[in-house]
């Protein structure tokens, strides 16, 4: 499984066309945005496309994603080196738990390999239990009582998923 890099318009309306049919079949909030490190992948598979995923830079003060829930409000991430992952899909046709355990390891990967402490992301319920309960990785659940949102903020800390046995196993397959 690999990952490629969007740096084309080619490649841009790709990466669209396999996040946009689900975000509007869940009715997301459609957004995109020109953020300074921000970088688009598209997965591969046997070159394959089966998902896409968009990393960003996580600015503290100033990150988009704060609007949809606060990450700000949480110290533990302020000056930490933290990535958003966002658009994370897999096509619903090629959805599989092979597919999952691809998209994980690219994700821990990417993240392990660009020396982020965390990683943060709103995912959905679903996701959030397969995480937690499936794969035991170090999810850490974030909640304000003030703050509803239909997705789950969540954080993982870099340094234990490294050391996690889901990575120790995934990396050696």
């Amino acid at each position: 499984m690999t990952g490629l890099l969007v740096q084309t318009t080619i490649e841009y309306e790709r990466f669209t066309n396999i996040w946009l049919p689900i975000w509007k079949a869940n009715r997301f909030t459609l957004e995109s945005s020109i953020v300074p490190g921000n970088e688009r992948y598209i997965l591969l598979h046997n070159q394959e496309e089966y998902g896409s995923v968009e990393a960003i830079p996580f600015n503290y003060d100033h990150s988009l994603i704060n609007n949809d829930f606060p990450f700000h409000y949480f110290t533990f991430l302020k000056n930490k080196n933290v990535i958003e992952f966002n658009k994370l899909v897999i096509k619903k046709e090629m959805q599989s738990l092979r597919k999952l355990h691809e998209t994980l390891l690219f994700l821990a990967n990417y993240s392990i390999d660009h020396n982020y402490d965390y990683i943060i992301a709103l995912v959905d319920s679903q996701l959030y239990n397969t995480l937690v309960w499936r794969y035991k990785l170090p999810v850490v659940k974030l909640y304000i009582p003030t703050v509803h949102t239909t997705l789950i903020p969540i954080a993982i800390d870099t340094q234990k998923l490294k050391n996690s046995p889901f990575y120790e196993k995934m990396k050696s397959n």
